[in-house]
């Protein structure tokens, strides 16, 4: 054998030792992600200092993350009692993630509890960073007033999944299995999967106060017999109101209704109240009816709902009114005069 001969095997042994090394490599990275994608930390609410979401010593493990980890591992957070047995108050007013959020009556966090995003403009997002990009925030796990979730929303921008890529149903339910919930004042809300109203055999309240909110969207709506959507109409400067959007970015935009008499009008602040409200609007098909409770004389386009793709409430023109009560006064005063020619 020659001596390019020699330095060809040489060559060659070389070259299957590298392949070797690299394939090991890859599954060794491969085995990585694998284990860094099927990693998770969950952390109970203790607030044993105070009511900070941000604060270590709030949680049994710490809290979660202002941003998914590197190397990513899912954070499932618990909020439930404190450690003193009363129900339990977790504050966020900065930028905040968790994959999994679950707010009274959760695992291994019994008790009822509240969620409160103080005003301010920051990010809020939920949802599971790995290859199926799951994620959720379930407002009420379990079925009794004791162990009720609920959710405060003053300011902030709540995303569930928004920068995911994957289609995947990242969803807001209140009521998830239980007793939720959330009153939104202001700040804004994007559920990449569904709205979920009673979910589970639960039971969810949605109150919209006024038009703090800057937008309220999701990819889809269910609403349950049992839940409640209420729409608080405010005098005092703030006469509108904000209409839920349920959009097809990822999903098909459908919505779904049960029950009797569980969408309503609250016009209890007091006017001076705009022609009309559009309350929600939709891109997909629907299922049910909804079914609404108005202030006297207002009205709703319960004939054309479905054509429209919206909820429109029409509030009765103070010009009307007034054209009665003046009828009405002629009518006495005729009346009387006639009663006094007699």
């Amino acid at each position: 054998m020659n001596a390019n001969s020699k330095m060809y095997i040489k060559n060659m042994k070389g070259e299957q030792k590298m392949r070797k090394v690299i394939v090991l490599a890859g599954l060794i990275a491969v085995l990585g992600i694998v284990i860094s994608a099927n990693a998770s930390t969950t952390t109970a609410w203790t607030g044993a200092e105070d009511n900070a979401w941000q604060n270590d010593n709030n949680w049994t493990n710490g809290a979660p993350p202002q941003n998914p980890p590197s190397p990513y591992s899912s954070w499932y957070a618990n909020i439930g009692k404190d450690s003193a047995g009363n129900p339990g108050l977790a504050i966020i007013s900065d930028q905040a993630w968790a994959a999994y959020v679950q707010v009274g009556g959760t695992y291994g966090a019994n008790g009822a509890a509240e969620l409160r995003l103080e005003a301010g403009d920051y990010t809020v997002d939920f949802y599971r960073k790995t290859y199926d990009d799951l994620g959720y925030l379930m407002v009420g796990k379990f079925a009794d007033a004791t162990t009720a979730g609920t959710v405060n929303q003053y300011g902030g921008n709540l995303t569930l999944g928004y920068y995911s890529t994957a289609k995947k149903d990242i969803s807001l339910s209140i009521g998830g299995g239980g007793l939720g919930y959330y009153t939104i004042y202001g700040g804004s809300i994007y559920a990449k999967g569904y709205l979920n109203l009673g979910r589970g055999g639960g039971t969810g309240y949605f109150t919209i106060v006024g038009s703090g909110a800057s937008s309220i969207k999701a990819n889809g709506f269910n609403m349950s017999s049992t839940s409640t959507l209420t729409f608080k109409i405010n005098g005092d400067g703030n006469i509108g109101i904000t209409t839920i959007e349920i959009v097809d970015d990822y999903f098909d935009g459908d919505v779904s209704f049960a029950g009797t008499d569980n969408i309503i009008v609250d016009i209890s602040a007091g006017g001076p109240f705009a022609s009309s409200y559009t309350l929600m609007t939709w891109t997909g098909s629907e299922s049910g009816t909804p079914s609404l409770v108005l202030p006297d004389n207002w009205t709703w386009n319960s004939d054309t709902w479905q054509t429209d793709n919206k909820i429109v409430v029409t509030v009765p023109e103070p010009t009307t009114l007034v054209l009665v009560l003046i009828g009405m006064g002629t009518y006495l005063g005729i009346t009387r005069k006639k009663r006094r020619l007699s």
